[in-house]
């Protein structure tokens, strides 16, 4: 029986489109191409675990981790491997748990039994640098992502260590003196680099009218102030606890009131983010303590990718129909 030409195009149109709705749902889809990380500690001991949302949207995404670790002190991402690295403290020691974030499951454990309790954790060429802080000093610790080796790299003069991360090629610590400042390369050199009593800093972006500025961004302990670079702009009242930035804004975890914890948003980037009273995890945290948020491919990069496996499917489909 001989195929009508009509039937032989939708045969070969049908999966194509198919393929180009696939490639579409991100886009019509109210999504923001972010997920939002919340490390909560719940109502007690064994009660850690992380919370998803969608930063944009606010809504929540379900969580991990619950019943498998002690005291959550901090998180760090590693978006290229797709991993969440958890920081607890067991009582004796600090242990770091390593998750898959987007299925949940747990990868492994890294410890070393020097730490009590890791803070500021981040990640610089596949090592992963976290802050045990006791009196006025804080041991700087370093773990290999590859062999899960650790070793103590330097003992800093540095109160209250909060949060850590890298901007610009050098390590800033946020704690009650200010922002601290040092290269990896020289750790000895701390310098304060902006007095005050900070909880958090990110490595950031904004734009202004020559374009796109990279630099820190810190949330002060109490009051409204997140500070960018040298600008200082207002965010949600309260006691901040994390920072973080997606593509286009600056998100807050703070203390709203007592037992009461959310996230606060700034965005309108010229010159600098403007605070916008925006809700996101609302009546969903207990006893956050750190945050991440996972940074999507942009929408150009996923088009690029859905025109990539349409160039794969026809020229699979050509080689078929010359055999």
């Amino acid at each position: 029986m001989r195929v009508p030409l009509g039937l032989n195009a939708m045969k070969f149109a049908m999966p194509k489109l198919a393929l180009l709705a696939l490639v579409a749902i991100p886009f019509s889809a109210n999504a923001s191409f972010e997920m939002m990380l919340i490390a909560d500690n719940g109502s007690g001991l064994g009660q850690g675990h992380i919370k998803r949302f969608d930063p944009e949207n606010g809504v929540y995404l379900g969580e991990f981790g619950r019943g498998q670790m002690g005291e959550i002190t901090g998180v760090a991402l590693d978006q290229a491997r797709g991993r969440l690295f958890v920081a607890e403290t067991t009582g004796a020691f600090a242990a770091i748990n390593e998750f898959d974030y987007s299925t949940g499951a747990k990868v492994r454990v890294l410890y070393s039994a020097a730490p009590f309790k890791l803070r500021g954790m981040f990640i610089e060429n596949g090592f992963l640098y976290g802050f045990d802080n006791y009196s006025a000093y804080a041991d700087m610790f370093r773990y290999n992502l590859n062999t899960g080796a650790a070793n103590l790299v330097t003992s800093l003069i540095i109160s209250n260590v909060r949060d850590a991360t890298m901007s610009n090629g050098f390590v800033k610590v946020a704690g009650s003196s200010g922002i601290s400042s040092f290269s990896l390369l020289n750790p000895s050199g701390v310098v304060i680099e902006t007095a005050g009593d900070y909880s958090a800093v990110t490595s950031g972006r904004w734009q202004n009218s020559s374009g796109v500025v990279n630099g820190l961004i810190a949330a002060r302990t109490t009051g409204s102030i997140l500070q960018f670079g040298t600008q200082a702009t207002f965010t949600a009242s309260g006691t901040k606890i994390a920072v973080a930035q997606s593509h286009n804004d600056v998100y807050t975890l703070y203390n709203a009131s007592s037992g009461v914890f959310n996230v606060g948003r700034n965005s309108n980037w010229n010159p600098y983010p403007n605070y916008t009273n925006t809700v996101v995890a609302s009546g969903y945290l207990t006893n956050p303590v750190d945050m991440a948020i996972v940074v999507a491919p942009e929408p150009g990069s996923m088009i690029a990718l859905g025109a990539g496996v349409l160039a794969l499917v026809r020229r699979r489909k050509s080689s078929a129909s010359k055999a």
